[in-house]
């Protein structure tokens, strides 16, 4: 997965920056106000610029913006409030970084769920953190917290594309990662 495109270099405040260096945090102080700000903004700007591409999957700024507003807008209607968290559980792939938009836009935090964890690690985290929702690629037998966003029928993707209102608060938790901590228990830091 690669970014197709880079912001043009007059696009302030980020000079540059790819789609993954504002997805990845580069800059944790001001991200979460980045990522909701710049990117719909460069959406309608250059709806039909590549942003990104996935194999044999390529998503336009335009699709990218209006899949994350559907799965945001699906968050909203299951509960999902601001200061929430919400795990995702995949690889890196367009759809990983559509839920990361769809997260941020909702006011959730973004919980990341490495799927190569041991079943035993992710329970722990998921008792920790206490997410809303997560949302995974696959089906998760014995979990009701998971969102398989690959199904062809996931409810998502029947939601409207129109942006939620925005609802960014520098105070709310922007992401938590977790360490395995000295004694091998996961530890989890919130970022703001």
């Amino acid at each position: 997965m690669s970014p197709a495109g880079r912001f043009p270099s007059d696009h302030n405040p980020s000079h540059g920056e790819s789609i993954s260096a504002l997805l990845t945090g580069s800059r944790v102080s001001d991200a979460g106000l980045q990522l909701l700000g710049e990117f719909p903004a460069f959406a309608g700007t250059s709806p039909e610029r590549m942003a990104i591409i996935d194999g044999q999957c390529r998503w336009t700024y335009a699709e990218m913006d209006q899949a994350s507003n559907r799965l945001a807008n699906y968050l909203q209607k299951q509960g999902v409030r601001p200061g929430d968290f919400v795990g995702v559980s995949m690889g890196r792939s367009a759809q990983l970084l559509i839920a990361i938009l769809a997260v941020t836009k909702s006011g959730a935090a973004y919980l990341p769920l490495d799927p190569s964890y041991p079943a035993g690690r992710i329970a722990r985290m998921l008792d920790i953190a206490k997410p809303a929702l997560v949302l995974s690629r696959g089906n998760q037998p014995g979990h009701d917290l998971f969102l398989d966003m690959d199904a062809p029928d996931a409810p998502w993707r029947g939601f409207s594309a129109e942006p939620l209102p925005e609802s960014y608060d520098p105070e709310a938790p922007l992401y938590c990662i977790f360490t395995s901590g000295s004694t091998g228990e996961p530890k989890g830091a919130v970022v703001k």
